[in-house]
């Protein structure tokens, strides 16, 4: 069974999106306070599974379709 990461890996070039842990950690923080004293304690409330770094707005539009097709939230 394909898995929506998949797909997504197979729909868009490697070129535009990162499943690297070290920077699935870097894009898992913000600057919210409860966020801040979490990761202050080892733990992180949220980990994505793939970054997306877009560089057009085409590449957007055509994320945001496929994730609507796929019920994948964004």
């Amino acid at each position: 069974m394909e898995t929506w990461l998949t797909a997504f890996k197979q729909a868009f070039p490697p070129e535009i999106w990162r499943d690297n842990p070290d920077e699935l950690d870097f894009y898992s923080l913000d600057a919210c306070p409860r966020v801040t004293k979490l990761h202050q304690t080892g733990q992180s409330p949220y980990r994505p599974e793939v970054v997306f770094h877009a560089r057009f707005p085409e590449q957007v539009s055509k994320l945001l379709a496929w994730a609507n097709q796929q019920g994948v939230p964004v």
